[in-house]
């Protein structure tokens, strides 16, 4: 990227704007597959906040206003082991997920 805008620069008879012109094509691919790499993670991202929003609904289904302050830490416990679990089970998926982004990397599939 950065010899390709190099070369945008050689030339002196270009005008200001061509060059932004240039440089801006130059960094195309780049900058898509970053994005690319963004919406993966933020997929990611949105996986584990559905997974602790579910987690947070399974313990408020079980507590009602006849809770006992002393059954709460029970409850802590049960949003603890569930948020684990879907950690864990999210966790598994990362080398599967970091091959896929390689991939598509390689193959410029994300443009």
């Amino acid at each position: 990227m950065h010899r390709c805008a190099a070369k945008c620069c050689d030339n002196t008879s270009s005008s200001m704007e061509s060059v932004q012109t240039c440089v801006q094509d130059c960094s195309k691919e780049l900058v898509g597959a970053n994005n690319y790499v963004q919406r993966e993670l933020s997929y990611f991202q949105k996986r584990l906040e559905r997974c602790d929003a579910d987690c947070q609904d399974r313990v408020r289904d079980k507590v009602s206003v006849e809770t006992k302050p002393e059954d709460l830490e029970k409850f802590k416990g049960v949003y603890e082991d569930c948020i684990f679990k879907c950690i864990d089970s999210h966790a598994h998926s990362l080398p599967a997920m970091a091959k896929k982004i390689k991939a598509n990397l390689a193959s410029k599939s994300y443009v």
